[in-house]
């Protein structure tokens, strides 16, 4: 049965009208713009066009919104946070941040929570304000969680501002702050200071290493309602909430190794090499537990076989870290019959396994 175009229209110029007469500002103009582009691509959101504000209000008295907009000491948890923002608790959810407060050598290096210095950045209230974070009195096990970095007393903050139809609770737009390694020295000290201790006007920060760039929503829909409301939403320039902690996709720029030379005699293969570190701070780094790289020296026969390996490793405690800009000489002896060198460079911390950070390979002469 053909759909009724002239009823349609009247509906949606109804709408349109009484958006206008209520005042709703330029950011609704702007999607009601988008609404009008989308309207004839989209005849199943051009029928429903006229519910979206019951939809918009329905949705909001079904989401936790009271419990984000209370100014208490209750801040919202990462779970009512990711009901919304859902790739942004996805990815938290998987990083070091949410379990900096319930790891296992976290617990065992504070005596079970009983060194009190340490706990303010393992669970912080808010890393905003003057001197370290203090200790949150709630929702300790999320670690640093979203209200830890996005929650300023009675507001949320954030770099984007906000496209959807309404706003769920405030929101202040401070993009200067976390474009900012500021925002993380609050906790990251040391790191902080060799980062502006480090050559170097133009360096980058600790998000532009840490935290890979993404073009999305804010929010992603869970449902027929929410994707209806979501696809209002403009897409915008962020960054994923991964943190890496030392993988070889950060470090693919910032860490390098060359093979200088390399000779062979009676005992043996002798190689000389070179491990230059171009990150803007300490190579490995961190203020407390155990933190080193271990260099791996693999020997290959001509079909990759590993005929032999050595370690060496640089410790953090025993100041053998890589200074920025640093070109650290190496060597290394393999057997007779070494083809090639393989060099895997691995972050380690305590209690944890391994990262590989950087590897390479040369063939010998």
């Amino acid at each position: 049965m053909r759909p009724n175009v002239c009823s349609d229209r009247r509906a949606r110029r109804r709408w349109l009208g009484r958006a206008h007469r209520r005042g709703w500002g330029s950011r609704c103009r702007r999607q009601l713009r988008r609404a009008r582009r989308l309207l004839p691509m989209r005849p199943h959101l051009r029928r429903a066009l006229p519910l979206l504000p019951v939809l918009a209000l329905v949705g909001c008295l079904m989401s936790p919104f009271e419990e984000l907009t209370r100014v208490e000491s209750v801040a919202p948890t990462a779970l009512a946070c990711g009901g919304c923002h859902v790739a942004i608790y996805e990815e938290f959810m998987s990083s070091a941040h949410a379990r900096s407060w319930s790891s296992p050598p976290f617990v065992e290096a504070t005596s079970d929570y009983r060194f009190e210095q340490c706990l303010g950045c393992h669970a912080p209230a808010s890393v905003f304000g003057e001197g370290p974070p203090t200790l949150r009195e709630t929702h300790r096990e999320e670690g640093v969680t979203c209200v830890s970095c996005h929650f300023d007393g009675d507001v949320m903050l954030g770099p984007a501002r906000p496209s959807a139809l309404m706003d769920p609770h405030p929101v202040r737009r401070t993009s200067r702050t976390y474009l900012s390694s500021d925002l993380c020295g609050s906790c990251h000290v040391g790191t902080m200071q060799e980062w502006r201790a480090a050559p170097g006007e133009s360096k980058p920060t600790c998000q532009a290493c840490h935290m890979p760039p993404v073009t999305r929503t804010l929010t992603q829909g869970t449902g027929l309602m929410s994707n209806m409301l979501v696809s209002f939403e403009e897409p915008y320039e962020g960054r994923k909430h991964l943190f890496h902690i030392g993988t070889e996709e950060v470090f693919s720029e910032g860490l390098a190794g060359e093979l200088v030379d390399s000779s062979r005699g009676p005992d043996g293969v002798r190689c000389e090499l070179l491990l230059i570190n171009r990150v803007p701070h300490l190579v490995p780094t961190g203020d407390f537990g155990v933190r080193l790289l271990d260099l791996g020296f693999e020997a290959l026969d001509q079909q990759g076989v590993v005929l032999s390996r050595s370690d060496q490793q640089l410790r953090r405690a025993l100041g053998q870290s890589l200074q920025p800009d640093e070109r650290r000489a190496l060597s290394v002896r393999l057997p007779s019959a070494a083809w090639a060198l393989r060099l895997v460079v691995s972050s380690v911390a305590a209690n944890s396994e391994p990262i590989v950070v950087l590897t390479r390979q040369w063939e010998l002469p």
